[in-house]
């Protein structure tokens, strides 16, 4: 079964805070509650307030707000990933095109998957120029970073987080901007 899940992520450059302030601001606006008993530190319930913190698009958006075994496996938790000691460069089945950032020759997402190296750089098939992964511009469909804020059962477009969410995660990080995409794919 695939995962669909909304990801935040700090600059790759930017200063990490430390995970206690990230957990202490998120459950200071009510965005993540209490930990999984067994998961703490890792796994946390939806806060209170999570959906006011996201705008949800369309008609009938779902989010299953229960607890592992009642919604089955896709039910919403917010999970920390991180800090981790170099960028990760995450991307699912939802990664969309873009054109390289040298040449600007039109990158499908199979090339893109086949010119990705483990150290997260982009080597354009075209003109073999070279690109940090975390430079360019994924369209909100891949990330590159050191911390990622995963949260679980939002759908690929089905909700764009507001300013009371980003704000606050912004100072965290000396008032550098967070961003955020989707990812649809295996679980991670």
């Amino acid at each position: 079964m695939l995962a669909n899940i909304l990801l935040f992520t700090p600059p790759a450059q930017a200063p990490l805070p430390p995970t206690g302030e990230i957990i202490t601001t998120l459950q200071a606006i009510d965005f993540i509650g209490e930990p999984y008993p067994d998961r703490i530190g890792i796994d946390y319930q939806p806060g209170t307030a999570l959906m006011q913190h996201l705008t949800f698009l369309g008609c009938s958006p779902a989010l299953a707000l229960g607890a592992p075994g009642i919604n089955g496996d896709a039910y919403c938790h917010i999970e920390l990933l991180g800090p981790l000691a170099t960028p990760r460069f995450i991307f699912g089945e939802n990664l969309k095109p873009i054109a390289c950032p040298h040449c600007r020759e039109r990158l499908s997402a199979t090339l893109i998957k086949n010119s990705v190296d483990n150290l997260a750089t982009l080597t354009c098939p075209h003109c073999q120029q070279r690109a940090p992964a975390a430079t360019i511009n994924w369209r909100k469909s891949a990330g590159c970073s050191r911390l990622f804020i995963k949260v679980w059962g939002i759908f690929d477009s089905e909700a764009i987080p507001n300013d009371s969410l980003l704000t606050p995660l912004g100072q965290l990080t000396d008032n550098i901007a967070w961003s955020y995409f989707y990812y649809r794919g295996h679980p991670f």
